[in-house]
């Protein structure tokens, strides 16, 4: 799903924003968002996001899953000082929390959930899927 973002960003550039919220459904998660959150470089961010998507499977049945993000943060590029820093003083705490309430209050159950426009799509949906919805958007958008 990351792959397929990048893909329609590069695609639609300057005519479509893609805003990823976090939307953690356990402590888990939650603290995986703040893993991620606690990298200040976007670049490295971005890197330590894909990490975390990708490596999901192994970090959440992990006993330690805060060694697997140090090492995800280490291999992104951050600095580990301040990561460490961050998480323990769980500086982007009430951000995920006001994020989650916002999913809730527009619907979203679950993840991944994309909005394009007013419409809202549950589920992991493919690449030509989702093309197909921000075309359509864009071409009503150019009519107005």
């Amino acid at each position: 799903m990351q792959d397929a973002l990048r893909e329609i960003v590069k695609k639609y550039d300057g005519r479509v924003l893609v805003k990823k919220l976090p939307f953690p459904l356990s402590e888990l998660t939650f603290r995986a968002a703040e893993a991620v959150l606690c990298v200040k470089d976007s670049n490295q961010r971005e890197e330590m996001s894909r990490f975390i998507y990708k490596k999901q499977e192994k970090w959440r049945t992990s006993r330690y899953p805060e060694s697997l993000w140090k090492s995800f943060a280490k291999s992104s590029g951050a600095d580990l000082t301040a990561w460490e820093k961050c998480l323990k003083k769980r500086n982007y705490l009430e951000k995920i929390k006001k994020t989650k309430d916002l999913g809730l209050g527009l619907g979203v159950r679950g993840t991944p959930t994309f909005f394009v426009g007013e419409s809202k799509m549950e589920g992991s949906k493919s690449i030509e899927r989702l093309k197909k919805v921000v075309q359509k958007k864009i071409f009503k958008f150019r009519k107005r």
